[in-house]
């Protein structure tokens, strides 16, 4: 059995949201700016491409790279 905390009792607590707002401002500048705008303003590729003058293709790389960086750190932070 694992000694983490699972996402029901982080959700329980209120601490799930603490956990994601830590790691995402520990992000650098540049993939914070593209989980931000994904997944809080529900921004498309290409609008979040407009809005931060980068190409699409480098829009999805910083996104797959930000999203395997908060996996990693929210897993050795115990949230399963």
């Amino acid at each position: 059995a694992s000694s983490g905390r699972g996402p029901e009792d982080l959700a329980q607590s209120g601490d799930l949201s603490r956990e994601i707002q830590e790691c995402l401002m520990k992000l650098q500048d540049h993939y914070r700016a593209v989980m931000v705008l994904r997944h809080f303003s529900e921004c498309s590729y290409r609008q979040i491409s407009e809005i931060l003058q980068i190409p699409e293709k480098t829009v999805k790389s910083r996104l797959y790279s930000a999203r395997q960086l908060m996996r990693e750190r929210l897993t050795s932070r115990g949230v399963v």
